[in-house]
């Protein structure tokens, strides 16, 4: 009985935070950055709705090359704000990490014209859903690299001065 209530409860603090996450929107990103807890639920959300909106832009413009520059934006604008939820200073250092968005930018975009080329009817809807699906990978690799910073950093952070046998911080007696 103890398990179904511990789920139930991890269930219910799942659902506030994603809740939390829709309800703040641009609000939620320093609160992630400061609450680590939130992180989840807030990349969860930046990730669903940029995604979302890439593909109806990739379905719903018909003029060739015309949404790529939009798609790219979103791309590049999302992974900036996944790196603000996880903590991360906005500086030079992004240029490298945004040049790989608009490179795959262009992967994805190159896909979607060999799809089309297979695939002659309907084209919208495959122009769509690659939109949805490469903004969503990129948005999945960002989070998966921003955690794998912040858990590098901190692994290499130091503890602080705390109760040791000899050194910085107070005497703790055996």
């Amino acid at each position: 009985m103890l398990l179904f209530e511990l789920t139930l409860l991890l269930l219910l603090v799942a659902v506030l935070l994603a809740a939390l996450a829709r309800r703040l929107e641009e609000g939620a990103l320093g609160l992630a950055a400061r609450l680590p807890v939130l992180r989840e639920a807030v990349s969860a959300h930046l990730i669903r709705t940029t995604s979302r909106r890439n593909g109806l832009i990739g379905a719903a413009v018909f003029i060739p090359g015309v949404d790529f520059p939009i798609l790219t934006f979103n791309q590049v604008r999302l992974v900036l704000r996944l790196a603000i939820a996880h903590g991360e200073e906005l500086d030079r250092t992004r240029a490298f990490e945004l040049a790989g968005v608009v490179g795959a930018g262009f992967g994805f975009r190159t896909l979607a014209r060999q799809v089309l080329d297979f695939v002659p009817f309907a084209g919208w809807a495959v122009k769509g859903a690659i939109a949805y699906t490469g903004t969503r990978a990129i948005g999945e690799a960002a989070v998966r690299y921003f955690d794998a910073r912040t858990d590098g950093a901190a692994a290499e952070a130091p503890s602080g001065p705390g109760p040791t046998l000899s050194g910085n911080g107070p005497e703790v007696t055996p």
